[in-house]
Protein backbone atom coordinates (compact mmCIF):
# COMPACT_ATOMS: atom_id res chain seq x y z
CA UNK A 1 0.00 0.00 0.00
CA UNK A 2 1.53 3.24 -1.02
CA UNK A 3 2.06 5.50 1.94
CA UNK A 4 0.15 8.99 2.22
CA UNK A 5 2.34 10.85 1.41
CA UNK A 6 3.49 9.66 -1.28
CA UNK A 7 7.36 9.57 -0.89
CA UNK A 8 8.64 7.71 -4.32
CA UNK A 9 8.03 6.33 -8.13
CA UNK A 10 7.97 3.03 -9.64
CA UNK A 11 9.66 0.93 -12.56
CA UNK A 12 7.74 0.57 -15.72
CA UNK A 13 7.76 -3.22 -15.00
CA UNK A 14 5.25 -2.15 -12.35
CA UNK A 15 1.25 -1.83 -11.94
CA UNK A 16 -0.75 0.56 -9.89
CA UNK A 17 -3.63 -0.12 -8.93
CA UNK A 18 -6.24 2.60 -7.84
CA UNK A 19 -9.35 1.32 -6.01
CA UNK A 20 -12.43 3.21 -6.79
CA UNK A 21 -13.67 3.56 -3.06
CA UNK A 22 -17.06 3.75 -3.93
CA UNK A 23 -17.22 0.03 -5.14
CA UNK A 24 -14.15 -1.46 -2.92
CA UNK A 25 -12.52 -0.63 0.44
CA UNK A 26 -8.84 0.02 -0.54
CA UNK A 27 -7.68 -2.20 2.62
CA UNK A 28 -9.86 -5.33 1.32
CA UNK A 29 -8.38 -4.85 -2.30
CA UNK A 30 -4.69 -4.67 -0.55
CA UNK A 31 -5.55 -8.55 1.28
CA UNK A 32 -7.27 -9.46 -1.95
CA UNK A 33 -4.39 -8.98 -3.84
CA UNK A 34 -1.74 -10.88 -1.80
CA UNK A 35 -4.01 -13.49 -1.11
CA UNK A 36 -3.00 -17.37 -2.29
CA UNK A 37 -5.65 -17.50 -4.11
CA UNK A 38 -4.63 -14.48 -6.34
CA UNK A 39 -1.17 -15.17 -6.52
CA UNK A 40 -2.06 -18.97 -7.93
CA UNK A 41 -3.88 -17.04 -11.00
CA UNK A 42 -1.08 -14.75 -11.47
CA UNK A 43 1.14 -18.30 -12.29
CA UNK A 44 -1.21 -19.37 -14.37
CA UNK A 45 -1.27 -15.96 -16.55
CA UNK A 46 2.66 -16.07 -16.53
CA UNK A 47 4.41 -16.01 -19.76
CA UNK A 48 8.23 -16.46 -20.17
CA UNK A 49 10.20 -19.59 -19.16
CA UNK A 50 13.49 -17.29 -18.52
CA UNK A 51 11.85 -14.38 -16.59
CA UNK A 52 8.24 -15.72 -16.31
CA UNK A 53 5.60 -12.18 -15.76
CA UNK A 54 2.56 -10.68 -15.84
CA UNK A 55 1.35 -9.25 -19.33
CA UNK A 56 -0.17 -5.89 -18.30
CA UNK A 57 -3.52 -7.02 -20.93
CA UNK A 58 -3.98 -9.97 -18.27
CA UNK A 59 -4.31 -8.07 -15.60
CA UNK A 60 -7.61 -7.24 -15.93
CA UNK A 61 -8.67 -11.21 -16.32
CA UNK A 62 -7.77 -11.59 -12.65
CA UNK A 63 -10.54 -12.17 -10.11
CA UNK A 64 -11.16 -11.50 -6.35
CA UNK A 65 -14.19 -12.23 -4.89
CA UNK A 66 -16.22 -8.91 -3.89
CA UNK A 67 -18.35 -9.14 -0.50
CA UNK A 68 -20.81 -6.70 0.97
CA UNK A 69 -19.31 -3.60 1.96
CA UNK A 70 -19.01 -4.35 5.66
CA UNK A 71 -17.57 -7.35 5.40
CA UNK A 72 -14.79 -6.10 2.82
CA UNK A 73 -13.79 -3.27 5.97
CA UNK A 74 -13.48 -6.14 8.57
CA UNK A 75 -11.47 -8.49 6.51
CA UNK A 76 -9.35 -5.48 4.69
CA UNK A 77 -8.88 -4.04 8.23
CA UNK A 78 -7.66 -7.41 10.21
CA UNK A 79 -5.60 -8.16 7.64
CA UNK A 80 -4.29 -4.57 7.65
CA UNK A 81 -3.59 -4.72 11.07
CA UNK A 82 -1.65 -7.69 11.10
CA UNK A 83 0.48 -6.10 8.25
CA UNK A 84 0.66 -2.83 10.47
CA UNK A 85 2.34 -4.32 13.10
CA UNK A 86 4.65 -6.40 11.89
CA UNK A 87 5.81 -3.53 9.81
CA UNK A 88 6.30 -1.74 13.08
CA UNK A 89 8.76 -4.55 14.60
CA UNK A 90 10.83 -4.64 11.35
CA UNK A 91 11.46 -0.95 11.57
CA UNK A 92 12.43 -0.83 15.36
CA UNK A 93 14.57 -4.34 14.22
CA UNK A 94 16.01 -2.13 11.53
CA UNK A 95 16.83 1.14 14.65
CA UNK A 96 18.01 -1.54 17.16
CA UNK A 97 20.30 -3.17 14.38
CA UNK A 98 21.93 -0.03 13.14
CA UNK A 99 22.36 0.73 16.53
CA UNK A 100 24.13 -2.01 17.47
CA UNK A 101 26.33 -2.23 14.07
CA UNK A 102 27.41 1.42 14.80
CA UNK A 103 28.63 0.82 18.58
CA UNK A 104 31.20 -2.24 16.88
CA UNK A 105 32.25 0.03 14.43
CA UNK A 106 32.96 2.89 16.76
CA UNK A 107 34.55 0.06 18.88
CA UNK A 108 36.35 -2.02 17.14
CA UNK A 109 36.93 -0.22 13.95
CA UNK A 110 37.54 2.74 14.28
CA UNK A 111 38.86 2.20 17.66
CA UNK A 112 37.28 5.32 19.12
CA UNK A 113 37.38 4.53 22.39
CA UNK A 114 40.95 2.97 22.96
CA UNK A 115 42.54 6.48 21.47
CA UNK A 116 44.46 6.69 24.51
CA UNK A 117 45.76 3.27 23.23
CA UNK A 118 49.13 2.61 21.97
CA UNK A 119 48.83 1.34 18.44
CA UNK A 120 50.72 -1.39 16.98
CA UNK A 121 51.05 -2.96 13.34
CA UNK A 122 50.09 -6.29 12.32
CA UNK A 123 49.16 -7.88 9.45
CA UNK A 124 45.19 -6.67 9.63
CA UNK A 125 46.72 -3.12 9.86
CA UNK A 126 47.20 -0.98 13.35
CA UNK A 127 45.55 -2.06 16.02
CA UNK A 128 45.31 -1.28 20.14
CA UNK A 129 48.39 -3.02 21.75
CA UNK A 130 47.71 -5.88 23.66
CA UNK A 131 44.65 -7.03 21.09
CA UNK A 132 45.60 -9.99 18.89
CA UNK A 133 44.92 -11.60 15.59
CA UNK A 134 43.14 -14.83 15.66
CA UNK A 135 41.77 -17.40 13.29
CA UNK A 136 37.75 -18.18 13.41
CA UNK A 137 38.49 -21.26 14.75
CA UNK A 138 40.92 -20.23 17.48
CA UNK A 139 37.52 -18.68 19.28
CA UNK A 140 34.40 -20.58 17.56
CA UNK A 141 33.99 -24.34 16.55
CA UNK A 142 31.94 -24.80 13.61
CA UNK A 143 29.88 -27.23 12.83
CA UNK A 144 30.48 -28.68 16.12
CA UNK A 145 26.70 -30.14 16.27
CA UNK A 146 25.22 -33.06 14.05
CA UNK A 147 22.09 -35.44 14.17
CA UNK A 148 24.03 -38.71 15.10
CA UNK A 149 22.11 -42.60 15.73
CA UNK A 150 22.11 -41.48 19.39
CA UNK A 151 20.85 -38.08 19.34
CA UNK A 152 17.97 -38.66 16.51
CA UNK A 153 15.08 -36.20 17.63
CA UNK A 154 11.29 -37.72 16.69
CA UNK A 155 10.37 -34.12 15.47
CA UNK A 156 12.61 -31.26 14.58
CA UNK A 157 11.89 -27.63 13.53
CA UNK A 158 13.72 -27.77 10.01
CA UNK A 159 15.33 -24.36 8.29
CA UNK A 160 16.28 -24.29 5.09
CA UNK A 161 18.12 -22.10 3.32
CA UNK A 162 15.67 -20.65 0.91
CA UNK A 163 13.46 -19.33 4.15
CA UNK A 164 16.60 -17.55 5.33
CA UNK A 165 17.08 -13.93 4.93
CA UNK A 166 19.47 -11.16 6.23
CA UNK A 167 19.35 -11.77 9.52
CA UNK A 168 15.91 -13.37 9.52
CA UNK A 169 13.97 -16.82 9.36
CA UNK A 170 11.22 -16.00 7.48
CA UNK A 171 9.54 -19.99 8.35
CA UNK A 172 10.54 -23.20 10.36
CA UNK A 173 9.03 -26.71 9.50
CA UNK A 174 7.95 -29.01 12.09
CA UNK A 175 8.37 -32.01 11.01
CA UNK A 176 9.26 -35.68 11.64
CA UNK A 177 12.77 -36.37 11.17
CA UNK A 178 11.83 -39.14 8.78
CA UNK A 179 10.12 -37.56 6.83
CA UNK A 180 13.04 -34.39 6.83
CA UNK A 181 14.92 -34.21 3.52
CA UNK A 182 18.66 -35.80 4.25
CA UNK A 183 20.50 -32.38 4.67
CA UNK A 184 18.93 -31.70 7.75
CA UNK A 185 21.55 -32.08 10.06
CA UNK A 186 23.22 -29.72 11.37
CA UNK A 187 22.21 -28.51 15.36
CA UNK A 188 21.22 -25.22 16.39
CA UNK A 189 21.69 -23.76 19.79
CA UNK A 190 21.55 -20.23 22.00
CA UNK A 191 23.86 -17.76 20.23
CA UNK A 192 25.09 -19.69 17.20
CA UNK A 193 25.24 -17.54 14.18
CA UNK A 194 24.57 -19.78 10.96
CA UNK A 195 25.89 -18.39 7.77
CA UNK A 196 24.17 -19.98 4.10
CA UNK A 197 27.84 -21.66 2.47
CA UNK A 198 25.79 -21.26 -0.75
CA UNK A 199 26.10 -17.86 -2.51
CA UNK A 200 26.93 -15.93 0.80
CA UNK A 201 26.89 -12.62 -1.58
CA UNK A 202 22.87 -13.14 -0.73
CA UNK A 203 23.21 -12.71 2.71
CA UNK A 204 21.23 -15.70 3.76
CA UNK A 205 22.30 -15.27 8.16
CA UNK A 206 21.29 -15.27 11.16
CA UNK A 207 21.54 -15.16 14.91
CA UNK A 208 19.83 -18.30 16.83
CA UNK A 209 18.74 -16.84 20.11
CA UNK A 210 16.74 -19.15 22.22
CA UNK A 211 16.21 -21.42 19.26
CA UNK A 212 13.16 -24.04 19.64
CA UNK A 213 13.68 -27.49 20.58
CA UNK A 214 15.07 -29.57 18.11
CA UNK A 215 15.92 -26.82 15.68
CA UNK A 216 17.75 -28.14 13.01
CA UNK A 217 19.48 -26.56 9.78
CA UNK A 218 20.32 -27.68 6.28
CA UNK A 219 24.04 -28.85 5.69
CA UNK A 220 24.11 -25.86 3.25
CA UNK A 221 24.79 -23.93 6.44
CA UNK A 222 27.83 -23.34 8.71
CA UNK A 223 27.38 -23.03 12.01
CA UNK A 224 29.66 -21.10 14.07
CA UNK A 225 29.85 -21.28 18.02
CA UNK A 226 31.29 -18.82 20.46
CA UNK A 227 33.89 -20.86 22.81
CA UNK A 228 35.03 -18.59 24.88
CA UNK A 229 33.70 -14.98 22.91
CA UNK A 230 30.45 -13.38 22.97
CA UNK A 231 28.42 -14.27 20.40
CA UNK A 232 27.13 -10.79 20.23
CA UNK A 233 31.01 -9.78 18.95
CA UNK A 234 30.97 -12.87 16.55
CA UNK A 235 27.46 -12.34 14.94
CA UNK A 236 28.34 -8.65 14.02
CA UNK A 237 32.05 -9.23 13.23
CA UNK A 238 30.84 -12.16 10.33
CA UNK A 239 28.17 -10.03 9.18
CA UNK A 240 29.71 -6.82 7.93
CA UNK A 241 30.35 -6.03 4.66
CA UNK A 242 33.98 -6.81 4.82
CA UNK A 243 33.32 -10.08 5.91
CA UNK A 244 30.72 -10.79 2.88
CA UNK A 245 33.23 -9.90 0.75
CA UNK A 246 35.90 -12.25 2.22
CA UNK A 247 33.46 -15.26 1.56
CA UNK A 248 32.41 -14.02 -1.76
CA UNK A 249 36.07 -13.86 -3.20
CA UNK A 250 36.37 -17.36 -1.70
CA UNK A 251 33.58 -18.75 -3.45
CA UNK A 252 34.29 -21.86 -6.08
CA UNK A 253 32.08 -23.15 -8.12
CA UNK A 254 30.07 -21.20 -11.53
CA UNK A 255 27.21 -22.61 -11.62
CA UNK A 256 26.56 -23.22 -8.07
CA UNK A 257 28.76 -20.92 -6.40
CA UNK A 258 29.68 -21.27 -2.23
CA UNK A 259 32.22 -21.87 -0.08
CA UNK A 260 33.59 -24.61 2.18
CA UNK A 261 33.68 -24.66 6.28
CA UNK A 262 36.94 -24.31 6.07
CA UNK A 263 36.61 -20.90 4.89
CA UNK A 264 35.31 -19.47 7.84
CA UNK A 265 37.37 -21.26 10.15
CA UNK A 266 40.12 -19.92 8.57
CA UNK A 267 39.32 -16.15 8.75
CA UNK A 268 40.99 -13.92 10.22
CA UNK A 269 39.54 -11.60 13.32
CA UNK A 270 41.11 -9.00 15.57
CA UNK A 271 40.15 -10.07 19.06
CA UNK A 272 39.91 -7.46 21.94
CA UNK A 273 40.42 -8.38 25.62
CA UNK A 274 37.88 -10.10 27.41
CA UNK A 275 37.03 -7.27 29.23
CA UNK A 276 36.22 -4.91 26.50
CA UNK A 277 33.90 -7.89 25.08
CA UNK A 278 32.53 -8.40 27.70
CA UNK A 279 31.34 -4.33 28.42
CA UNK A 280 30.43 -4.62 24.60
CA UNK A 281 28.12 -7.81 24.98
CA UNK A 282 26.31 -5.85 27.99
CA UNK A 283 25.26 -3.59 26.02
CA UNK A 284 24.78 -5.42 22.91
CA UNK A 285 23.01 -8.43 24.02
CA UNK A 286 19.90 -6.78 24.70
CA UNK A 287 19.43 -5.17 21.33
CA UNK A 288 20.00 -8.70 20.00
CA UNK A 289 17.48 -10.15 21.88
CA UNK A 290 14.65 -7.37 21.69
CA UNK A 291 15.21 -8.15 17.65
CA UNK A 292 15.23 -12.15 18.12
CA UNK A 293 12.11 -11.13 20.10
CA UNK A 294 10.03 -9.02 17.51
CA UNK A 295 11.08 -11.40 14.73
CA UNK A 296 9.56 -14.47 16.72
CA UNK A 297 6.03 -12.25 17.00
CA UNK A 298 6.46 -11.56 13.53
CA UNK A 299 6.31 -15.15 12.07
CA UNK A 300 4.15 -15.56 14.39
CA UNK A 301 2.05 -13.04 13.22
CA UNK A 302 2.54 -14.04 9.58
CA UNK A 303 1.48 -17.53 9.99
CA UNK A 304 -1.45 -16.04 11.47
CA UNK A 305 -2.64 -13.80 8.69
CA UNK A 306 -1.85 -16.13 6.17
CA UNK A 307 -3.74 -18.61 7.47
CA UNK A 308 -6.88 -16.43 8.22
CA UNK A 309 -7.27 -14.77 5.03
CA UNK A 310 -8.33 -17.70 2.87
CA UNK A 311 -10.69 -18.50 4.95
CA UNK A 312 -11.78 -14.97 5.44
CA UNK A 313 -12.30 -14.59 1.96
CA UNK A 314 -13.80 -18.14 1.06
CA UNK A 315 -16.54 -17.03 3.61
CA UNK A 316 -15.83 -20.15 5.65
CA UNK A 317 -14.65 -17.96 8.73
CA UNK A 318 -16.84 -15.09 9.60
CA UNK A 319 -15.05 -11.64 9.98
CA UNK A 320 -16.61 -10.77 13.28
CA UNK A 321 -15.99 -14.47 14.53
CA UNK A 322 -15.03 -14.77 18.17
CA UNK A 323 -12.04 -16.43 17.27
CA UNK A 324 -10.50 -12.94 15.23
CA UNK A 325 -10.29 -10.21 17.95
CA UNK A 326 -7.59 -7.59 16.62
CA UNK A 327 -6.84 -6.19 20.21
CA UNK A 328 -3.70 -8.50 20.59
CA UNK A 329 -2.04 -7.09 17.62
CA UNK A 330 -2.92 -2.80 17.56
Amino acid sequence: MVPDPVDFCFAQDMIAIRPDEKKIFGRYLFAALRSSNFTHQVSIFNVGTTIPHLKKSDFHRLLIPIPPRNVQESIGDLYYNFSYKIEVNRHINQTLEQMARALYKHWFVDFEPFQDTELEETELGMIPKGWKISLLEDVCMVNALAITKSNVPEIIQYVDISSVGQGIVNETKMISFDQAPSRAQRIVKDGDVVWSMVRPGRKSYFLALDPEKNTIVSTGFAVITPKNIPFSWVYLALTTEEFVNFLVSNETGATYPAVVPDVFKKAKFIIPPEPVLSQFHSQIEPLLRQINSNNKENLKLRMQRDYLLPKLLSGEIEPDSQYLSSGDIQ
